[in-house]
């Protein structure tokens, strides 16, 4: 069909509408990169902005130049393009082997903008022109899906399939300019995945009439020629569906609005980790100056000698992975009754009997002057300071020991008289667990085992000796003493 001579779009060379390519001063497409750089420049050129001389006829142009881009960057849609050009070009419409058979729709019809004026709801906008459109081809396959069930034409597995296709619910509807994204959404969701219900009956070749085996063959091949129609079909409505989505404004909005949401989220996360990053800093800063001011605590403890430098090592060493723990143990150094200064040892051995907790010494507490050590009485684990032991109490390994104990210590048959025990002087007792020098009572009772000559045995570390003799001088070289309990 002859276009006019006034109209902006036609070509003055060959009567038709302008190539797409032409437009876009281009001969074949070169490629994406050079066909965009085509596009751009072809855009500077012909935008209304550039043309306000005739304002209405650059529009015309302008927008003839977005839908030649819009067709010729899409590989399915420009292959379509080649194939039907100079039908596209002459205002034709490509001949549609399914329109009048199988559907009363001319799909290729609608492949152009002339088929609607704008993107709006009126009687010819573009929302109202595709809604009609897909709500005919929903309607055929309906009434295709329904008759199917009525007339018992389908295969085992297709019946729950049409059951569905049988319902209005189905089919999502195209929908007005202001669809809501889920509408939109879910519309392309089906029709980009469509696949027609329809039998398509007309491509039956082969005769079925005959005999059995003839018939079997006959079937068979028309059953191929039926789904390749079939699929051609769902085919075309697939494509139809891109082109829509390819120029719908509402698509384009939602986009927009997922690339936003998508950059805050960046920003979200990249402040969040920024934030973490900057809290882990300043809490590595602030235990540094902790550590540090500990450090100026314990020189200033050495200093005025309520510690050993020996001491303040190991202090400083546990500063930086038990600050509490390490805070207590040098503020329990500043009550000890000996210390450097005034008369205590400045060695390794930094503990003092006199200075042990009662409280401590009743759960198992005692110190060792062989190796200048507390240790516990009941797992003989060893020491370095009192504040350790008061961990080790709640400790898996000191109550498995304390229940042992209990369980396996029977009363002892050595020939001590109770009275005698009871009448013992506290301070006595006191002084010989201070001294390392047993007592009556601990000669007689619990720093050794058994009442045979040839079995003394110290309670404490368990080991034998020929005689008492010998016992009572390892109690005192090694500080075993150990007091009856109760």
């Amino acid at each position: 069909m002859a276009t006019s001579v006034d109209d902006p779009l036609v070509d003055p060379d060959t009567g038709k509408k302008i190539d797409f390519y032409k437009i876009l001063g281009l001969e074949t497409w070169p490629g994406d990169g050079e066909a965009k750089k085509a596009y751009y420049k072809a855009a500077m050129r012909l935008h209304p902005d550039k043309n306000r001389d005739n304002p209405e006829r650059a529009e015309i142009v302008f927008k003839y130049l977005q839908e030649a881009w819009k067709t010729l960057s899409d590989p399915t849609e420009r292959a379509y393009y080649e194939r039907n050009r100079e039908l596209i070009l002459s205002g034709g419409v490509e001949a549609d082997e399914f329109y009048g058979v199988d559907t009363f729709v001319n799909l290729a019809s609608f492949r152009s903008s002339s088929c609607y004026d704008g993107f709006d709801d009126s009687p010819r906008g573009f929302y109202t022109v595709y809604a009609l459109l897909f709500k005919t081809l929903a309607d055929e396959e309906l009434r295709a899906a329904k008759r199917r069930i009525e007339i018992k034409s389908y295969a085992d597995n297709e019946l729950s399939m049409l059951q569905r296709r049988s319902s209005e619910e189905s089919y999502p509807q195209f929908g007005p300019s202001d669809a809501s994204e889920a509408m939109v959404s879910s519309f392309y969701s089906f029709w980009s995945r469509f696949q027609s219900v329809k039998e398509f009956l007309h491509e039956n070749y082969y005769s079925t009439e005959g005999n059995s085996k003839y018939r079997r063959l006959a079937e068979g091949e028309n059953k191929k020629f039926r789904e390749e129609a079939r699929l051609q079909f769902s085919i075309r409505v697939r494509d139809m569906a891109a082109y829509l989505k390819r120029r719908d404004p509402r698509v384009e909005a939602y986009q927009e609005k997922q690339r936003r949401q998508s950059v805050e989220a960046q920003q979200k996360r990249e402040a969040k980790i920024q934030q973490i990053q900057r809290e882990r800093i300043a809490s590595k800063q602030a235990l540094k100056e902790q550590i540090a001011k500990r450090i100026s605590i314990l020189t200033e403890k050495v200093n005025d000698g309520t510690i050993t430098a020996h001491e303040m090592l190991e202090l400083e060493s546990m500063a930086s992975t038990q600050p509490l723990h390490s805070d207590k143990i040098a503020d329990e150094f500043t009550d000890r009754k000996e210390t450097p200064m005034n008369g205590g040892s400045s060695n390794k051995s930094h503990h003092y009997p006199g200075s042990l907790s009662k409280e401590f010494i009743a759960q198992g507490l005692a110190f060792d002057k062989a190796t200048g050590k507390l240790f516990c009485k009941v797992c003989n684990q060893r020491f370095q300071m009192e504040g350790e032991f008061k961990s080790h109490l709640t400790s898996k390994k000191h109550r498995n020991a304390q229940k042992e104990s209990a369980a396996t210590d029977a009363p002892t048959k050595a020939t001590i008289n109770s009275e005698n025990v009871e009448r013992t002087e506290p301070r006595k007792r006191r002084r010989a667990i201070q001294e390392g020098t047993p007592d009556e009572s601990i000669e007689k009772g619990e720093a050794c085992e058994g009442g045979s000559k040839n079995s003394h045995q110290c309670k404490i570390c368990k080991q034998r000796f020929e005689s008492r003799t010998k016992l009572f001088k390892h109690i005192a070289d090694t500080g075993h003493a150990a007091l009856k309990q109760s």
